[in-house]
This record gives structure tokens, C-alpha cells and sequence, in this order.
């Protein structure tokens, strides 16, 4: 499942951590699993050129990615996977 962000989002997301390194982006994407584990993180600049997300790794962006952390694995009726994501107060 990957999580796409914007940048009003990831702005949104650093006004509420100002301090969490995450640089200027345009896009963040966010892989996980079918178990919700975290598999990949995708960061693109306004150019459309990957950021490596190395550069902004720490306590930022793991508080980011585990805000959209997929909370419940599950499959619908048909056998679909599906995942429910909420932050842990709406859980």
C-alpha cells in the first residue's frame, strides 16, 4: 500500500514538528506491506527528482510515516486486502 503526501500535507505535517528535518518536497511517498510495516519511503522535489530520504531520516520522519501508519489489516467480502489507516486517537 503506498500513502501518497503533497506538499500542503508534508507543510502541514513540519508546522506542527518545526524541527523535524524534513526538507522542502513536492511529494512523500510512504510503502508499507500488507501488514503495515514500513517498506519504502519515495521523496520527490518540485523538479520531479527523487530526494533521498537518508538526508532527512530521523525522529521527523518516523513520527511522519507512523502519523499514516496502516492500523488494521483486513479483507472485504471478495478477499481484498484492505488496510485501515487512521492516527493512533482515531483507532
Amino acid at each position: 500500500m503506498r500513502i501518497i503526501l503533497d506538499r500542503s500535507e508534508i507543510e502541514a505535517f513540519k508546522r506542527i514538528f518545526p524541527c523535524s528535518g524534513i526538507p522542502e518536497l513536492s511529494t512523500l511517498m510512504i510503502d508499507y506491506d500488507r501488514n503495515g510495516n514500513l517498506c519504502d519511503i519515495l521523496a520527490t522535489d518540485d523538479d520531479g527528482r527523487y530526494v533521498d530520504s537518508a538526508t532527512f531520516d530521523g525522529a521527523g520522519l518516523l513520527a511522519l510515516t507512523q502519523e499514516y501508519q496502516p492500523m488494521r489489516p483486513w479483507e472485504d467480502s471478495q478477499g481484498t486486502l484492505a488496510l485501515t489507516i487512521g492516527r493512533p486517537e482515531e483507532a
